[in-house]
């Protein structure tokens, strides 16, 4: 995609963002700029909010949504439990964190030459807060800024400016950027209207019944997608994971969207145990995806072997196999506007691994 530096910068500069000197032109070649969009961005304990971007040699583009745990209480926000923000985030870039989608040297990886946004996380509200709420627990009072909207929305407007006409579109996000990525969508198709779009929420698929009291703490409702009739006038215990994937799905029904999870995924399991749902892991995974497919029937999933958590940007994108069908080549035929089919284990304990 053409574009001139000096328009980026320009750019960049009436919306008062700053970019470091030399970062303004990231390549094809794993050179990534780190963004700091200051404004009304913020991480959970009040440091400054950054992302990550690259220019790529193709027009397409992967805006992706970073994971990292989440907390909605005393305990679970105290530190050291579910969600423990870094104190450097540029620890967090992909150019560190180089492997599955973001190992740019690999020569399987489908999304090699693609323009990326990298939306970081670092406020314990899975990207869907807008709220700083003061918790008491037992390591005393902690002042967490769930402030992940307005972060995600400032990561986007900068890619609406940096990359205006893409031909192609892939959102994606894992774990907590599962659930982020699904929430922003609808903004990324409105904004890029008639660009074909592709979501796929990686290791976020289980949750079902949940997030009443947590989206309560975290103002989620102050921020829901306007153009969702089944997510208006809704109260702080009515949304859950499953509502707001199900509504958001069957609002764009010419939209690819898709998941993937591991069938014993340990991450998801445990947060299901800390949150009260009366679903297992097992139960809710396979209710949530009847669900979205009838909402949308063109939904697609992918269900590994295994208790692993995340399969995309993890080194297990290159290898998993789930009957004869590998990841990488499921997730690549998807972005790339093939029609696949849904693939899901039988024996989800025995591992199957891609062999070239």
């Amino acid at each position: 995609m053409a574009r001139r530096i000096t328009l980026l910068v320009a750019a960049a500069c009436l919306l008062a963002w700053a970019i470091p000197a030399g970062g303004a032109a990231a390549q094809d070649d794993g050179v990534w700029q780190t963004i700091e969009p200051g404004g009304d961005t913020v991480c959970a304990h009040g440091t400054p909010y950054r992302f990550f971007a690259r220019e790529g040699s193709s027009d397409h583009l992967l805006i992706f949504f970073q994971g990292g745990g989440a907390c909605w209480d005393g305990n679970t926000c105290g530190g050291g439990m579910t969600f423990d923000p870094a104190t450097d985030e540029d620890q967090d870039s992909p150019a560190i964190r180089a492997t599955g989608i973001f190992d740019l040297a690999h020569p399987d990886n489908p999304f090699r030459y693609y323009d990326m946004v990298y939306v970081t996380y670092c406020t314990g509200d899975v990207h869907l807060g807008s709220a700083q709420t003061t918790y008491t627990g037992h390591a005393g009072e902690v002042t967490i800024h769930h402030n992940g909207y307005a972060n995600a929305q400032a990561a986007l407007a900068w890619a609406y400016e940096a990359f205006p006409t893409p031909e192609s579109i892939a959102v994606m996000g894992c774990s907590a950027g599962g659930l982020g990525s699904i929430f922003h969508a609808p903004s990324i198709i409105e904004h890029y209207e008639g660009v074909p779009v592709v979501q796929l929420s990686d290791a976020s698929g289980g949750y079902r019944g949940q997030a009443g009291g947590q989206v309560g703490t975290w103002g989620t409702l102050d921020v829901l997608p306007e153009n969702i009739p089944a997510l208006a006038d809704l109260a702080a215990g009515d949304l859950t994971f499953d509502l707001l994937y199900a509504s958001v799905a069957a609002a764009y029904p010419e939209v690819q969207f898709a998941q993937c999870n591991s069938a014993r995924d340990s991450v998801q399991s445990l947060f299901m145990s800390m949150t009260g749902t009366p679903f297992t892991y097992g139960e809710g995974l396979a209710a949530n995806l009847d669900d979205i497919s009838a909402a949308n029937p063109g939904f697609r999933s992918y269900t590994a072997w295994g208790a692993g958590h995340c399969l995309t940007d993890v080194p297990a994108f290159y290898t998993m196999q789930v009957d004869g069908v590998r990841f990488r080549d499921w997730v690549a035929a998807l972005v790339s506007g093939e029609d696949v089919a849904s693939v899901a284990c039988t024996d989800c304990t025995t591992p199957e691994t891609y062999e070239p």
